[in-house]
């Protein structure tokens, strides 16, 4: 049994006829929008599950491939275990039994669950089908360390809520686009500043015998509710002569967006009255973090992760200055990037390479959901980045009836067959495509952990379901 935030887990086994003790896993989640009412199952991998690909034989038939009685759940919603699979040497498939770790998302990547037409005390008919993935127990050990399993970063900062905001050029201080993004701002109180209105019933309105008056033809309905306060302060957490803290971040496919700093800040209610323009001012919170607090998850891993750029300091040129922004729309991104399957093809004596993924998206939904790509790998304790990439202007959607050329506006919802294809074509440097050929084969995705991850426009990562190298 293992129990990890909101998720209970068990291992259990029933018989069935003509096919003897099958072992399976049951999942109960109490959260704040689900609430299970029987116990969720998945099946645990057996032989012919297995992935067939060069070395690795499929197995035989009604033999699991992980110990039931070692199975775990990670604080990300990872189940795992320790397991085997079957090597093939020569003309023998079963010459050697390799160990290793198989995992699973607790939910697919759409993160739905299965569907039942009705609920009832019995087990449900339908359990979680998403593949289950592998890989070396020595690649696992080091996978483990980070945040998120498959996700080779040194951090991950995520928020729910984001602002669609302009720099307003008539600012206090005119600064060029590169001093102002990826950096850390306060609004600074004034004649405009940034407020959470609460509405409240108006108790004043005449009462009949129990039932609110009809309002007269010239009252507006509006009269029901009643501003209770506005209240100058955005933040519960910030200083108090600050409105509100944020990181201005740019991303092209939506322009830029300002999320709250203090993640804490993310669960308050979103602004009132927008758009509204303020004065902002650089924070210098970021700048004077102790050294230890952002070396601390490095340490600990006792590996170097990848560090994509986060949050940069301020320099001379932004020190003392103030920029005028203007808050125009607010936004909560619900889900993170939602990608069932990713190919990966290299192409023999060329520099070539080819990636596509499948996402049930549309281009304008990809908006939000998908800024950036990762590929990475794990060799000697080392974080091997591949490839960082952005979606927008890179990755074009292909046509499902002709994969080989884009997609036109002719297609129908049935041509997509429920999703979109998206395709990035590139010429790898010699030391790139090398790296490429050592990492990027379903052989090496065993031994050296070699994944993918996406990142949404808010710093939600998601792994796919299927990753497969041609």
């Amino acid at each position: 049994m293992q129990v990890k935030r909101n998720l209970i887990l068990l291992t259990g086994k029933i018989t069935r006829p003509n096919a003897g003790i099958i072992h399976e896993i049951y999942t109960l989640c109490f959260n704040y929008g689900i609430c299970d009412r029987t116990w969720r199952w998945r099946s645990i991998p057996t032989a012919p599950r297995v992935v067939a690909m060069p070395g690795i034989h499929p197995g035989y038939a009604e033999e699991e491939l992980l110990d039931t009685n070692d199975i775990e759940l990670r604080e990300d919603a990872h189940i795992y275990a320790k397991g085997f699979l079957y090597l093939s040497v020569g003309i023998h498939p079963r010459a050697l039994k390799d160990n290793c770790v198989w995992y699973q998302k607790y939910l697919p990547a759409d993160l739905r669950h299965p569907q039942e037409r009705r609920y009832s005390n019995s087990k449900p008919t339908v359990g979680y089908s998403h593949p289950w993935k592998y890989m070396s127990r020595t690649a696992f050990e080091l996978a483990n360390r980070f945040y998120y399993l498959g996700a080779y970063i040194s951090s991950v900062s995520s928020r729910r809520q984001y602002y669609l905001i302009d720099l307003v050029g008539s600012g206090v201080d005119s600064l060029p686009m590169d001093a102002v993004k990826d950096k850390v701002w306060v609004v600074v109180k004034g004649k405009a500043y940034l407020s959470i209105n609460t509405y409240n019933l108006d108790w004043n309105i005449d009462v009949d015998r129990g039932y609110i008056k009809v309002l007269e033809s010239n009252h507006n309905s509006t009269r029901l509710n009643v501003v209770d306060k506005t209240p100058k302060q955005m933040s519960m957490y910030e200083p108090r002569h600050f409105n509100g803290c944020f990181k201005i971040l740019s991303r092209p496919s939506v322009g830029l967006i300002a999320v709250y700093y203090d993640k804490r800040d993310d669960d308050l209610r979103e602004a009132s009255f927008l758009p509204k323009e303020c004065d902002m001012e650089p924070s210098m919170d970021e700048d004077n973090l102790p050294l230890e607090f952002k070396s601390d998850f490095e340490n600990a891993l006792e590996l170097r992760p990848y560090s994509p750029s986060r949050i940069l300091p301020h320099g001379a040129d932004t020190l003392g200055k103030r920029i005028t922004v203007k808050f125009r729309e607010h936004f909560t991104v619900h889900h993170p990037p939602i990608v069932p399957k990713v190919v990966v093809k290299l192409f023999p004596n060329t520099n070539n390479v080819n990636i596509r993924f499948w996402s049930p998206n549309s281009r304008h939904q990809l908006k939000s959901n998908i800024w950036k790509m990762y590929m990475g790998a794990l060799d000697q304790g080392i974080v091997q980045q591949l490839l960082e990439v952005e979606r927008f202007r890179n990755f074009e959607p292909l046509d499902p009836r002709d994969p080989d050329r884009p997609l036109t506006d002719d297609y129908t919802a049935a041509d997509l067959n429920d999703f979109y294809i998206y395709q990035y074509n590139f010429v790898a440097s010699d030391p790139k495509i090398l790296m490429f050929r050592k990492y990027c084969t379903n052989a090496a995705r065993f031994s050296y952990g070699t994944s993918v991850w996406f990142e949404d426009i808010v710093g939600h990562i998601a792994t796919p379901d299927i990753l497969e190298f041609e």
